[in-house]
């Protein structure tokens, strides 16, 4: 029984392999530069998100293509001559790495924030009563609602992106090597590191 068991898995495994080679002989595919195989699905995502892609034209396509060939060729004789492995060029991809996942990751943090933020009309008003009491403004409440209302919604998102940056510090486990700076960089770092080194406004900014 064991032996009819063992058979038929192996016949089974056989079947597989066979439909899986016979199904990857028959996949079809858009381009080969050398050993890279490129795909319609890699090559449909990449011209739509590069300029080729906001024209879809027969001959677009065939541009894009002759253009994804020809990095292909030269990524190719790059990393045939090591230099995906030079030193600098390791730096300048963690470099930007870090840096696309930390605006990536702001952005996401900030949509959170906006979807939170709700000014009510009260707040509005006070806040327009108090320009008027300054003598900030002459306009009626109407012309000053929308005006208002943006400002203290900027406001609002500013400080909750404060607040969580601030919680970050709080729940970490943050040491420096005070040793290592001069007695003049000692106090400049004491202040420098009070706040973050980034804001909404930056990813806002696109910087």
């Amino acid at each position: 029984m064991k032996k009819i068991a063992a058979v038929l898995i192996l016949l089974l495994a056989v079947v597989f392999v066979f439909f899986k080679i016979k199904g990857s002989v028959k996949q079809s595919y858009l381009a080969k530069v050398n050993n890279y195989v490129v795909s319609r699905k890699e090559f449909n995502d990449e011209f739509y998100a590069s300029p080729y892609g906001q024209k879809d034209t027969p001959k677009s396509r065939k541009d894009f293509l002759q253009d994804l060939i020809r990095r292909k060729l030269i990524l190719q004789e790059a990393q045939a001559n090591g230099f995906d492995r030079n030193s600098d060029f390791i730096r300048s991809i963690q470099g930007f790495w870090e840096e696309s996942l930390l605006n990536d990751y702001i952005r996401h943090k900030m949509r959170e924030i906006i979807i939170s933020v709700e000014i009510p009309d009260s707040e509005v008003e006070a806040e327009y009563s108090r320009l008027k009491k300054d003598g900030k403004t002459e306009k009626s409440y109407q012309e000053m609602y929308a005006q208002i209302k943006y400002s203290l919604t900027r406001e609002k998102e500013k400080e909750l992106f404060s607040e969580w940056l601030a919680s970050l510090y709080k729940k970490a486990d943050i040491r420096t090597g005070a040793d290592y700076f001069s007695d003049e960089e000692k106090g400049k770092s004491s202040h420098q590191s009070a706040g973050p080194a980034v804001s909404a406004e930056t990813v806002k900014a696109g910087k």
